[in-house]
């Protein structure tokens, strides 16, 4: 079966897949206690992620699922005073809460790993169940990330342009320009690579999105890039993402970067991490004498990874 007939027949499959998948994640989010964490009677969804990954393994979700756990974003109908006795009953249950760098709540423990919750407030006051989330969906970053299991319907929802990018073999900005501009791309490329590790095809990048790549690669000395570098740094070794994502993020980076020291220099990366080494020093870039913040960030990138 060829990569086009492989993405058919997961769109052709796709009601089976989404009841396989609201069973699974029912059971697990039952098994940890999501509910009682979260706060009884809470209305929320897990979106994109697991899921996501989810509906397109062709393999055993149970065996999916413990992979793809460390990736776990949560979408939480709440007003603010209510946002905050969700952070409370977090803390109740001997968690860990801090804020995460996009807005919204980190849980740490044990038995749940790391979990991101984000507080969401209906645009349309007269929304809810299946259409207010729905309506979120089109909100997210990505179109493959436009998927959730929703509590306590406890049903997987699909977004039409989760369908449309899937048989587009794409990774394309859903919601437009992103609160954090420079890490779009690397979080892009990584969605990418997860979506190839699923399915066996190759996922593109839209234009918009190398747009962007092109905008983090011409960065200076402002914190841009070393900002960029030290998320990724800090989502492999955590391992909530592949290190696939570091090669292919090099590879487009290679593709894109018109100053050719920048090229050479991306390339001796490259070929460092191949050869498993752990340490590489990064020349200059000469045009304006400025120092690029990747000679001083990627060498403890590769060594820690």
């Amino acid at each position: 079966m060829n990569t086009k007939e492989r993405l058919g027949k997961i769109q052709e499959d796709l009601d089976r897949r989404c009841e396989r998948a609201a069973r699974l994640l029912r059971e697990a989010v039952v098994g940890l206690s999501l509910p009682s964490i979260i706060g009884e009677g809470k209305e929320w969804a897990i979106v994109g992620g697991v899921v996501r990954d989810c509906l397109l393994s062709e393999h055993l979700f149970a065996d999916m699922l413990c992979r793809s756990w460390p990736d776990v974003d949560i979408a939480v109908v709440a007003t603010d005073s209510e946002w905050s006795g969700v952070a409370c009953s977090s803390h109740s249950c001997s968690l860990r809460v801090t804020r995460n760098r996009f807005g919204g709540l980190k849980l740490r423990g044990e038995h749940v790993g790391e979990i991101d919750l984000w507080p969401v407030m209906p645009k349309k006051t007269e929304l809810s169940g299946t259409d207010l989330w729905l309506d979120y969906l089109g909100t997210v970053d990505f179109g493959l990330n436009a998927v959730a299991f929703t509590w306590p319907q406890c049903k997987v929802l699909v977004h039409h342009r989760w369908k449309r990018d899937l048989s587009l073999r794409a990774v394309e900005s859903l919601a437009g320009q992103q609160s954090c501009r420079h890490l779009e791309p690397l979080r892009a490329v990584a969605l990418a690579v997860k979506a190839g590790q699923s399915t066996g095809a190759f996922f593109a990048l839209h234009d918009d999105i190398r747009a962007n790549l092109q905008w983090l690669l011409s960065h200076e000395d402002d914190g841009t890039v070393a900002n960029t570098f030290e998320y990724l740094r800090d989502k492999l070794t955590s391992g909530r993402w592949p290190h696939a994502v570091f090669s292919r993020f090099l590879q487009e980076s290679l593709t894109l970067d018109p100053d050719e020291a920048t090229k050479r220099a991306f390339r001796d990366v490259f070929s460092v991490k191949l050869q498993g080494r752990s340490a590489v020093t990064r020349p200059k870039r000469h045009s304006g004498g400025k120092r690029d913040e990747r000679a001083r960030v990627l060498p403890g990138l590769l060594s820690e990874t």
